[in-house]
């Protein structure tokens, strides 16, 4: 019996499945539930309130979880004891109810690790060191939060459309949201702003500053509210004039020292903005970046609230400092290890984000040359290796000393002026020295701007010396225009405000683009026309939404309900479900139930009952069309009745939409929603076809129509065109401007991709290939039977040579090509990758027999041996009938590889799931029927062999923890944070 380990993410479980195995192999199985399993359905409300004014929220089982709780409950079957290590924080303690509430699960252990080392997860795991029940606490908190956001989205987005609608406003709104209502009126009042100050004429002002020289040094002091309109040219004057003819006297010398310390390591929303600051990264692409540098092994988990750094982790870092600092510097190295304090209601469910590994071969100038040859690291770029930068000097500057500056503060008077200034001059650059560079110009604030330049003050300088070398000038001083908030200056703002959790403050920025109210270039926002249409409305109704200190208090809120100071949680609920509606009063709300019908609505709705039979119209009271919410029923009724009449005439799934029916109608194939935009028109099809003189009745044209909504293609015969009578394949192409779908020729060399389009539904059962019949050969003369021998010898020999080739290419059993052959045969492909033949279009996929081991311990090895040999030949069967470019190969066991060149990653695709559904539906040894995972990846510039066939690896580790029996294509791009 086997002990299961349950994490949220799939690279968690393969590196703690990795650390398991080589303690106790065969001992852990380790699954990933991939987020949440259950959540309010997206397009309900799903929150109600009972005749008790008790509030709760009515959750679903995702769609996406269904195969791994499928999967978790086939693994409890036969476990030992289950190990729930979903992160330590308000989401992963829900993840936790959720698991053992749905699979009904009444003995576990709840371990929450909070950095992936091996030592650490063995103890936990092994030795049940940390073990604990979940915290009925923290779901409640992160229950309240969930229902308060759900509340403030579904309650107030109907009333800002209807206000919208109300006023003629002719914009899209898309509701809005808690924290997103405050980030929006960020932007909106630097957006005021920016207006204010195109609208008005700045004047710049003059101001009086003394300019001195002292020991041979000079230095300048600015005047103490001396900054003079243009319109006061009496003040300037008698100012200039009271510092020309009074002497200039020191009255104090205040010296100072500052200490500034290294920012501390990143946390997910730091390091969104730095990157956003340093290099112009939009958040997303930082999240992107930085799941692949944690996919690649170079960074640790990204999605983090805390600052803090293992003890282990510190140590590599002093002990990298001391071996790469001149031992005369190692007084620049902290003697007490420096901590940083988290922010107030961090959950800290991981580290600081850090590079896996702190030593010189990992350091950036070392990996900048050897990540490209390492499988892991090789398809890292540039942009990878600048956010890779960023990680480690924020990290490793952890552990060395403040810097320190001289801020002496001096003050001169001149009669009533008053003259002043700060030095600013580095004592001791402490870290700065190092990585200074890169932190201080990651960050640009305009209260910071004073420390972009050195100032310093001449030796010697004392209370009541007078300076006799005096020069007063004056300096113009220009407004500043307000700047556009960048999406790294927003994450800085909504951070410091404290009014969501850091891990989660990326998102914004996105969430606020994707509704329509802002646009970004070069990460600097511009409101749209929504997005001021939907400031403006909280502002005006809904100000306390949008109040800073409200949305900070509720955090605090939070974080009391954790600490279980607070239990009564549904008195705050009922105030959140006030407060909806105390708005909705505020703008003059009113319900469907009661709102008079729209113009449009009663012409929709007459209209349909003019189209209704004699007897149907008695159905229908008339009077209802004067009502909003009777007269959208009855439309709704109509449009679903007309919908499943439609239905009765579906020829097949839209493929631009790709969740309704393309529908037959009068002279259109149609997308079933209006909201596609899918239109093919009957009588061009007509015409296209006639044009090669060739008619097709209605009944051809739906046939026709319905084999390309199945198969993407369509072949027809007996064409006549310019170049005589032609066979040929069809595909549909969009058209700008006529707005429609046509036919157009299946480009040259996409044949054999139609070929597996069409006949991929009737072919899953490939049989091996068929031996050709032996022929009956006449009576031979001597001198032919000498030719004869000659040619059996020649034969002979070429065979003798060619079963020594194999013999060290091919696999004994199975006589597929051998993992020496894979790396030399993909290797020349990779290097041809740009000859038509291939044209960069190379896949790789990796396969291997679910549950084999089964196989082998039910049914004998040598019913093992049939299955491997099988597998090879449907490969090999599938390849040759399709006349695809490819090859099968066997690593060892029942691990195999193909790998395609010149084909779309469409058609390897299907070729894949043909193999796979003909392995499925084969019955094996006459006893049993197996099951395959596939995953799959396609060449990208910068690829090798390593590097392809290690994603093609991931792919079939995906395949296999979403359920096996299927085929998974790498993506870059893969979500997971």
């Amino acid at each position: 019996m086997k002990n299961i380990i349950v994490v949220e993410s799939p690279i968690k479980a393969k590196t703690i499945q990795k650390y398991l195995d080589e303690v106790r192999k065969g001992s852990y199985t380790v699954v990933a539930s991939g987020g949440h399993i259950k959540d309010l359905p997206s397009k309900t409300f799903s929150v109600e309130i009972n005749k008790n004014e008790i509030i709760s929220g009515h959750y679903e089982i995702l769609s996406q979880a269904k195969p791994f709780i499928k999967k978790l409950k086939n693994l409890l079957i036969d476990a030992n004891d289950i190990f729930i290590c979903t992160d330590d924080d308000r989401e992963g303690e829900k993840i936790c109810e959720d698991i053992i509430e749905t699979l009904k699960i009444k003995t576990y252990f709840r371990y929450a690790p909070r950095e992936i080392i091996k030592s650490t997860i063995v103890n936990a795991i092994v030795n049940k060191v940390g073990i604990r029940q979940i915290d009925e606490k923290i779901i409640e908190a992160q229950r309240v939060r969930r229902l308060e956001d759900r509340i403030y989205g579904y309650g107030l987005s109907p009333v800002i459309r209807w206000y919208a609608s109300q006023n003629d406003t002719p914009v899209k709104t898309h509701g809005t949201g808690r924290v997103e209502a405050i980030a929006l009126d960020i932007l909106y009042e630097r957006h005021k702003a920016i207006i204010k100050y195109n609208e008005e004429t700045p004047v710049p002002k003059d101001i009086v500053k003394a300019d001195y020289k002292f020991n041979g040094i000079p230095f300048e002091l600015k005047g103490d509210k001396l900054e003079f309109e243009k319109n006061e040219e009496e003040e300037l004057e008698k100012s200039i004039r009271i510092a020309r003819e009074n002497p200039h006297v020191v009255y104090s010398i205040t010296p100072d020292i500052g200490d500034y310390s290294p920012p501390p390591p990143f946390i997910t929303s730091s390091m969104y903005s730095v990157a956003s600051y340093r290099y112009g990264f939009e958040p997303d692409y930082t999240k992107k970046l930085a799941q692949e540098l944690f996919y690649s092994g170079a960074i640790n988990y990204p999605r983090t609230d805390s600052y803090t750094l293992s003890n282990d982790i510190v140590n590599d870092i002093i002990a990298y400092l001391k071996e790469t600092i001149n031992i005369e510097h190692h007084n620049d190295i902290l003697n007490t290890k420096r901590k940083y304090k988290n922010k107030k209601g961090a959950q800290a469910a991981h580290e600081a984000i850090r590079p896996t590994i702190i030593n010189i071969k990992n350091s950036p100038s070392y990996v900048m040359n050897t990540w490209r040859y390492d499988t892991k690291t090789a398809r890292l770029k540039e942009d990878h290796f600048k956010l890779y930068e960023l990680i480690w000097v924020h990290t490793v500057t952890t552990q060395l000393i403040d810097s320190q500056y001289d801020e002496t503060e001096i003050i001169v008077r001149a009669g009533s002026l008053t003259f002043s200034d700060k030095a600013f001059f580095p004592i001791n650059k402490g870290w700065e020295q190092y990585s200074g560079l890169i932190l201080n110009e990651s960050k640009r604030e305009d209260k910071d701007k004073w420390r972009n330049r050195e100032k310093v003050f001449p030796k010697g300088l004392r209370p009541g010396l007078e300076l006799t070398h005096v020069t007063i000038n004056t300096r113009e001083k220009k407004s500043i225009k307000p700047r556009r908030i960048s999406a790294g200056s927003l994450i800085s703002i909504l951070e410091n405000l404290q009014v969501a959790r850091p891990s989660t403050m990326h998102t914004i920025s996105s969430k606020i683009i994707k509704k329509g109210y802002a646009k970004s270039d070069n990460t600097l926002f511009t409101l749209t026309n929504n997005g001021v249409f939907v400031a403006e409305f909280n502002s005006q109704f809904a100000p306390e939404l949008i109040n800073r200190k409200n949305a900070t208090k509720f955090e605090n809120t939070l974080q009391k309900i954790e600490e279980g100071t607070i239990e009564d949680t549904n008195e705050i609920l009922k105030e959140c479900w006030a407060y909806i509606d105390i708005v909705k009063g505020r703008v003059k709300f009113v319900d469907k139930k009661d709102r008079e019908a729209t113009k449009a609505q009663k012409e929709t709705a007459t209209k349909i009952y003019n189209s209704l039979s004699e007897e149907e119209k008695r159905n229908v009271n008339l009077q209802n069309f004067d009502n909003f919410e009777k007269a959208s029923k009855f439309i709704s009724s109509h449009k679903e009745k007309e919908k499943k009449q439609a239905l009765t005439n579906a020829v097949g799934i839209c493929p631009k939409c790709k969740n309704n029916s393309i529908v037959n109608k009068e002279k259109t194939f149609s997308c079933l929603t209006n909201k596609c935009s899918f239109v093919l028109f009957k009588n061009g099809l007509v015409k296209f076809f006639q044009s090669m003189k060739k008619d097709f009745d209605d009944k051809e044209i739906i046939a026709i129509v319905t084999t390309l909504l199945k198969d993407n293609v369509v072949f027809v015969s007996g064409l006549q065109t310019q170049y005589g009578n032609k066979d040929s394949y069809f595909e549909l192409v969009y058209s700008k401007k006529y707005k429609s779908y046509s036919l157009a020729f299946l480009k040259k060399g996409q044949e054999v991709d139609a070929k597996l389009g069409i006949w991929e539904n009737n072919l899953t059962n490939i049989s091996a290939p068929v031996q050709s019949p032996t022929l009956v050969q006449k009576e031979l003369s001597p001198k032919e039977k000498d030719v004869q021998a000659l040619n059996h010898k020649i034969q002979q020999l070429e065979q003798d040579n060619k079963r020594l080739i194999d013999e060290n290419t091919k696999d004994s059993l199975t006589r597929a090509n051998n993992r020496k052959t894979l790396n030399d045969n993909l290797q020349k492909i990779i290097n041809a990758r740009n000859i038509p033949k291939i044209n960069n279009m190379i896949s790789v996929a990796f396969f291997d027999v679910d549950n084999f081991k089964r196989v082998n311990d039910t049914f004998g090895h040598k019913c093992g041996d049939e299955v491997l040999i099988a597998l090879t030949d449907i490969s090999y069967s599938a390849i040759r009938h399709y006349s695809i470019n490819g090859n099968v190969y066997r690593l060892g066991g029942d691990e195999f590889v193909l790998v395609f060149y010149g084909h779309s990653p469409l058609l390897v695709e299907k070729l894949l799931n043909v193999i796979r559904k003909s392995i499925a539906s084969k019955i094996f040894c006459e006893k049993t029927s197996i099951s395959i995972s596939i995953g799959f990846a396609n060449f990208i510039h910068g690829d090798d062999v390593e590097s392809l066939c290690d994603k093609a690896d991931q792919a079939l580790y995906l395949a296999k923890n979403n359920g096996k029996n299927s085929v998974e294509e790498y993506k870059n791009t893969v979500e997971e944070f």
